[in-house]
């Protein structure tokens, strides 16, 4: 097991280099603060991220402590506009991490603490998680737990029951040394545990945490959803997330389309207007579960969209990039153009598609890795390009997707994609699932270099929900340096059983 497996490598190693604290540190001023650190380590690498700062040329300066709200290990100015910084290893103990934004009116005012423990391995199981605690937000529960400073884990296993001291429920091995994970659960009460994991044994469990979903029921609902699986070891071949294969039935009738706009070549009074739509599809299933690819492209179709990017593509049960191409060609009488994206390399992958009926200029496709393992159905996601034409004007489209249970490599994921699609310049709409509510860390994030269509639109951060009637984790993002050339006109979330996600559709002008 290698030593340090945590975050503030960074400072520790600024420090033992010889560089000073910034003697300014201390000299704040009314620069807006970046937000929400996050901190991910795969191996020996230590990534940290933050949301930007609203200043404009901020630049970012790192600071860690032996205590809470203390620099006395180092201060670094990056003398960067990058928010996320990596690095290397670090020796065990606890680090309280911040971020401040300089500018050149000055320093502003720190994030709030980041805390960090890193422990030490030892030839032995390690003791218990300290303390666990839960967020509840509709029917996903945030479970979280402070590791124990004495001795560094490998996992955790988390036990849900229906009674204090029951695992009846669910046991879920993380596989990573992750302290949280996001699980969605019906309307119940649980009583949860954590065990640490390492490879000598398993602990014996944390101080019990009662989780309450959907009101005060004593008892959990006959069939809670389960935790969802765990990463599979290294080596293993990881199971396709969707259900089996099943026969495809007859195809049902695609529900009432919702008011078509005005067809892409129909120039407006302000440039020419288009529409995107973004969903999810579920491997082609349904929200019961049937496998109907024809229903849902009869279903986009029927929108009169000019982009669409897709989510959850899959190439085990057909190679559906290529059957959604036909089918809207099929549905619309018109020629499209697809760019596909898959998670991996392996032949049955899933991954995320961009479809347009506009003239395409370029388009490309990367991979987003949160661990080494290239391999993994889990920890990889992508992003799918294309730059189309409006009017005579280039816009860039992306379809992406990211982690639904793991923070870590959503964090990962976020990070690299916002990276990759910050070359494209300026007009960029980046649309898909973010399994994130709206003004968690990944949205606020986001909304560093985008805007949010559905608040554009509507003036709201509620409603628009694509999950469940209630959650929000489908978005529309325009690029903030598009803010004058690309104007949302409109935005809807046509309800749909043929997923288990709505979609989300928006109008959009385009201006030279």
């Amino acid at each position: 097991m290698k030593h340090a497996r945590l975050l503030s490598a960074l400072f520790v190693l600024l420090f033992i280099a010889g560089l000073a604290p910034s003697t300014a540190r201390a000299q704040t001023t009314a620069v807006p603060p970046p937000a929400h650190v996050a901190w991910i380590v795969e191996n020996d690498t230590v990534t940290i991220g933050w949301a930007a700062s609203t200043a404009p040329d901020a630049t970012y300066v790192l600071e860690a402590g032996s205590a809470p709200g203390r620099a006395d290990l180092v201060s670094y100015d990056t003398q960067s506009a990058a928010t996320r910084f990596a690095t290397g290893i670090v020796a065990p103990g606890t680090y309280y991490l911040r971020v401040r934004a300089r500018t050149a009116a000055g320093l502003s005012a720190p994030t709030p603490d980041a805390v960090v423990v890193i422990a030490p391995p030892c030839p032995h199981a390690p003791p218990p998680p300290v303390a666990v605690g839960s967020e509840v937000s509709g029917d996903v529960v945030t479970l979280s737990w402070q590791p124990h400073a004495a001795c560094s884990t490998t996992a955790y296993v988390i036990e849900a029951g229906s009674e204090p001291g029951l695992n009846n429920i669910g046991v879920f091995d993380t596989g990573r040394p992750v302290t949280s994970v996001d699980v969605a659960a019906a309307s119940a009460t649980y009583f949860v545990r954590v065990r640490a994991r390492n490879a000598f044994g398993v602990s014996a469990p944390s101080p019990e945490a009662v989780v309450v979903v959907g009101g005060s029921s004593p008892r959990p609902a006959p069939t809670p959803v389960p935790p969802p699986a765990p990463t599979p070891p290294p080596g293993t071949t990881p199971a396709p997330e969707p259900a089996p294969p099943q026969p495809t039935p007859a195809p049902k009738p695609a529900p009432p389309p919702v008011p078509a706009p005005p067809p892409a070549e129909t120039p407006t009074v302000d440039g020419e207007t288009f529409r995107v739509l973004t969903w999810n599809i579920h491997h082609g299933r349904t929200r019961s579960g049937s496998y109907e690819p024809e229903a849902q492209a009869k279903f986009i179709a029927s929108q009169n969209p000019h982009v669409v990017l897709l989510q959850e593509v899959q190439t085990w049960d057909e190679d559906q990039p290529a059957r959604y191409k036909a089918l809207l060609e099929q549905h619309t009488g018109v020629q499209w153009r697809a760019q596909w994206a898959p998670v991996n390399g392996r032949k049955g992958t899933e991954g995320n598609l961009v479809l347009t009926r506009l003239p395409v200029v370029a388009s490309s496709a990367t991979q987003l890795h949160a661990t080494g393992d290239h391999d993994a159905m889990y920890s990889n996601r992508s992003v799918a390009h294309a730059t189309v034409r409006v009017g005579g004007v280039p816009v860039h489209v992306f379809s992406t997707h990211l982690d639904w249970y793991n923070r870590a490599h959503r964090t990962a994921q976020l990070l690299d994609m916002m990276e990759w699609t910050g070359k494209f310049g300026s007009r960029r709409i980046v649309g898909g699932d973010f399994n994130s509510w709206w003004g968690e860390y990944w949205i606020v994030t986001m909304m560093g270099d985008y805007h949010d269509t559905w608040l554009d639109v509507t003036g709201s951060k509620q409603d628009g929900y694509t999950v469940n009637g209630a959650v929000r984790f489908d978005y529309l993002f325009r690029s903030k340096d598009s803010r004058d050339t690309i104007t949302p006109q409109r935005v809807i979330v046509p309800a749909t059983s043929l997923s288990d996600h709505n979609p989300v559709i928006a109008d959009y002008v385009v201006s030279p």
